[in-house]
């Protein structure tokens, strides 16, 4: 059986251990809303059989290296907005997957958030940041796919990548890669990362695109910094 199946609407599932919750095989899951707090070692680890919305996923140890580890097999990844979004406290990772082909995607709309490790957000089909979708590290890196697993027709362009304007994706002094089969829309990046991968962003069957006024939409000023960008069918050539 699945660990856990709630999924009449309006039902939530709250989690909470000190040592792990699915650390070592993920909970197999079948819920609407998730809460799921950790408060030393081990992994958070779920396997969602379709979408799942995320109000809270915390690993609250601030010297612990657990991570976040959440994929979904189909429907809607969604960080819940008005939630507390997703954490990590400690010097572990956070994965988001949304599975599922064409009906796979990844919606961020409240803020994740890492220390040391690396921020590593991606779906079959498209990725989108709200308004409130922020993404930040102290020093992991962070990368960012659309159309992961290359399911778009030749010529057409598949999966994106939207930063609603506004949305920000931040490290400190790790490196930025975002990527899509089709158009990647930029809210900003920016980091302090002083190598020649310091940012990439690449729109394999379509467009870099501005996604609005209230950032820049690439800041890597650190001396040493590279960016790449890589389209096929313009980068800023609207705006």
């Amino acid at each position: 059986h699945r660990e856990i199946v709630a999924s009449a609407v309006g039902s939530s599932v709250t989690l909470s251990a000190l040592t792990g919750i699915g650390s070592v095989d993920a909970l197999e899951t079948t819920i609407v809303e998730l809460s799921a707090v950790n408060r030393g070692t081990g992994d958070i680890r779920i396997a969602e059989s379709d979408g799942v919305n995320l109000k809270k996923m915390l690993q609250e140890s601030g010297t612990a290296s657990g991570g976040i580890y959440v994929v979904s097999g189909t429907g809607t990844l969604r960080v819940l907005s008005g939630g507390s979004g997703v954490e990590v406290k400690g010097s572990g990772v956070i994965d988001l997957f949304a599975d599922g082909g064409d009906l796979g995607d990844l919606v961020v709309d409240a803020e994740v958030k890492s220390q040391a490790g690396s921020i590593t957000l991606g779906a079959d089909n498209n990725v989108t940041f709200g308004v409130n979708g922020d993404v930040s590290s102290t020093s992991g890196a962070i990368a960012v796919s659309g159309d992961f697993d290359g399911s778009g027709t030749p010529g057409t362009p598949g999966g994106y990548v939207l930063m609603s304007d506004g949305a920000l994706i931040q490290s400190e002094t790790g490196t930025i890669n975002v990527s899509a089969d089709g158009a990647v829309t930029l809210g900003g990046l920016q980091t302090l990362n002083a190598t020649s991968s310091a940012v990439s962003v690449t729109s394999r069957n379509g467009a870099i695109v501005d996604g609005g006024s209230s950032h820049r939409e690439i800041v890597a000023s650190a001396v040493g910094s590279s960016v790449t960008l890589s389209a096929l069918t313009g980068i800023g050539s609207v705006d």
